[in-house]
């Protein structure tokens, strides 16, 4: 397989995530014929799903010997060198309640490591983007995570189902955390939390058990950001899905000693 300038890549997804930006505009207030997944909070409307063919085609299109790995459509080829990781809406349900916070997310991954990232606010006509060793950007704009940031004066965000097995563990770690920090936001969107840490709106965002398509382009967002990915004993978090902390560095180690012990068991 033929090695990609990483510039080819990036324009391929920002021009793609631009282009479904739009188509999920153009479907705001329509019926979405909305169906729900196992999760009695999990949603899938006609948006999720058009938006992930317009992105799926246009990548088939322009690198047909990729690996493909949507939420809505599957997998295909995830032995390829290179593997677009994809959520075409992520954060349905604010969607689909008209509420603007929600995203699309492209994350192009090399080798098992994110390469290139694209996260698009449609609703703010924010795009986010990163390419490994190269920055994290807003625009024209390089980002960074807030320096010398204290948890009390720190906004932290989660995402977690009630539905999970961990569901009360989740409210516990929110219980303490809110009582500890400036505040702590569930916004139901996991994208925009990993690229509010790496725009420095966001002191830390945790969450357990986010699918891959919910962080492979955020994931390298908050690493060129500078801010610190973890899973909740420490480890690098991996881009295949499990727990994670993504967090200004000051703020990591408090928020272990937290987080640890309430999921250890989970």
């Amino acid at each position: 397989m033929r090695p990609v300038p990483t510039s080819e890549l990036l324009r391929v997804a920002r021009t793609l995530a631009t282009q479904s930006g739009e188509l999920l505009l153009s479907l705001v207030n329509t019926d979405l014929e909305r169906s729900r997944k196992q999760a009695f909070d999990d949603i899938v409307t006609k948006a999720d799903t058009a938006s992930e063919q317009l992105i799926r085609s246009g990548l088939a299109d322009a690198f047909p010997e990729h690996g493909f790995w949507g939420e809505e459509t599957g997998q295909a080829q995830l032995d390829a060198a290179y593997r677009w990781v994809v959520d075409p809406l992520d954060g349905t349900a604010n969607y689909a309640s008209g509420l603007p916070l929600y995203t699309v997310s492209i994350g192009c991954v090399f080798q098992g490591e994110p390469l290139v990232g694209v996260v698009y606010a449609p609703a703010q006509a924010e795009m986010f983007w990163a390419v490994r060793g190269e920055g994290a950007w807003l625009g024209e704009r390089r980002l960074w995570a807030r320096p010398a940031l204290t948890l009390d004066a720190a906004l932290l965000m989660t995402g977690y189902s009630l539905a999970s097995l961990a569901g009360e563990r989740n409210l516990e770690a929110m219980r303490q955390l809110d009582a500890c920090c400036l505040g702590v936001r569930r916004l139901g969107c996991a994208s925009i939390g990993c690229t509010y840490v790496a725009a420095g709106r966001l002191g830390g965002w945790w969450s357990r058990g986010p699918k891959p398509w919910d962080v492979a382009a955020g994931l390298l967002l908050a690493r060129e950001s500078g801010a610190v990915a973890t899973d909740f004993t420490g480890a690098p978090a991996s881009v295949e899905g499990g727990d994670y902390l993504i967090c200004t560095p000051e703020i990591h180690m408090a928020l272990l000693e937290i987080l640890q012990p309430i999921y250890a068991s989970a």
